[in-house]
């Protein structure tokens, strides 16, 4: 039983994990590519702490605020999520992250009913962020301001 156990145990600890240290390029200011002169969509990124991440994004037409969300990336019981809080929700919405690399990571909530999925993928100055679910899907191209 003790040799089980073990066995176990360090099968669970040799699993590949998300790497935490991979988040770091999203920290910063980005601007959706096909902004306007009198429509802009924002996302702002900062690191809290070795594991924790904090984000707003937000919309503005004309100067004025149309759309907030809360966003953040931080390690719950171990495991990596995305939470985005976002209006007409009564509660944060969180995704598990189940794929991180250098250049992006994917998480997902099965449970939710749009998105269910979101990607963001990372080249450069480039940031693309793609929600989808239930056959649908919408995809956001950002700048690094």
């Amino acid at each position: 039983m003790l040799y089980l156990s073990l066995l176990l145990s360090f099968y669970i600890t040799a699993q590949p994990q998300p790497d935490n240290s991979n988040f770091d390029w999203l920290v910063g200011t980005w601007a959706e590519i096909n902004n306007t002169e009198t429509e802009q969509t924002f996302e702002v990124w900062e690191k809290l702490g070795k594991d924790t991440y904090q984000g707003m994004g937000y919309s503005l037409k004309d100067g004025d605020t149309t759309f907030v969300e809360e966003l953040s990336i931080a390690n719950i019981y171990g495991v990596m999520h995305y939470t985005a809080d976002v209006p007409g929700n009564e509660e944060p919405v969180s995704f598990e992250i189940v794929k991180s690399t250098k250049s992006g990571f994917i998480c997902g909530n099965p449970q939710n009913d749009f998105p269910k999925k979101i990607e963001y993928q990372y080249d450069g100055d480039v940031l693309t962020a793609t929600i989808s679910g239930g056959g649908k899907s919408k995809t956001f191209n950002f700048v690094k301001q």
